[in-house]
């Protein structure tokens, strides 16, 4: 495709059906769980140059997802001994999606999965994200956002996919609300402009409440160092005690 060029990329949700039980599971590869739309050659793109990734909308592309957890898997391997999987639905245009009566979960679409080929040659797998993207995970990839990859291919080769209807600070029982999306997305050019990591800038603050953008924008990085998952285990153990001790609905849903 050519510098500059605006694409619509159509990613799938997870491989089950609206009503999904535990049965369906044996679908998904835990090590091979993301379905990945691309990758897209950027005309003129070389290694030492960075791609601009303008998100310009993100669509639902169905009116149901999925919340899973699995042992020994995400950032809760140990905490649970047993897997479990929480279906959502939603009306078209709808803003929130009912948890359980009582608490609902605003809606900004986004894709999880961002991101440009590596230079080292073999396979890659998904899950861990990387110096060039990947498997960003961060709610505030938002249409408005612009993304900053390195470019490390000739064309850049560029991928995207893992639709969200909503997040938090990450994964932590181990995904999202996982959906279906169409996500338009404009891919430009800085020749010659060197990154070695993806950035990201915000058209407000590092919120998705657009009710409470300003304008003053936002920029942050996008950490990708694995060392950090043994860090985040230990931060989210008092924060569960506190939901315990604080929220039993909410509670009941994580066990």
């Amino acid at each position: 495709m050519p510098d500059g060029s605006t694409i619509v990329f159509e990613c799938p949700g997870m491989p089950l059906p609206p009503g999904a039980g535990l049965e369906h599971l044996a679908v998904i590869d835990p090590e091979r769980p993301h379905a990945v739309v691309g990758p897209v050659y950027v005309e003129g793109a070389e290694p030492g140059d960075t791609l601009v990734v303008d998100i310009v909308d993100v669509a639902l592309a169905q009116n149901y997802g999925h919340t899973l957890f699995l042992p020994r898997h995400g950032l809760l391997p140990d905490d649970f001994s047993m897997p479990y999987i929480h279906n959502w639905s939603w009306e078209s245009g709808s803003t929130h999606a009912q948890l359980k009566p009582g608490i609902s979960i605003p809606i900004y679409p986004f894709c999880g999965f961002l991101g440009t080929s590596p230079a080292e040659p073999g396979e890659h797998p998904t899950l861990p994200p990387r110096h060039t993207g990947g498997n960003l995970d961060l709610r505030h990839l938002v249409p408005g956002t612009r993304l900053f990859l390195p470019v490390e291919v000739p064309g850049a080769l560029s991928y995207c996919g893992d639709g969200h209807a909503a997040q938090g600070d990450g994964e932590v029982c181990l995904t999202a609300i996982e959906t279906g999306v169409h996500a338009t997305i404009r891919l430009s050019l800085q020749r010659g402009v060197r990154r070695s990591a993806p950035e990201f800038r915000t058209t407000g603050p590092l919120s998705v409440q657009r009710r409470s953008m300003t304008d003053r924008a936002a920029a942050d990085l996008a950490l990708v160092d694995g060392e950090l998952v043994a860090l985040e285990n230990s931060a989210h153990a008092p924060i569960l005690e506190e939901v315990e001790a604080v929220n039993a609905a909410l509670f009941d849903f994580l066990r």
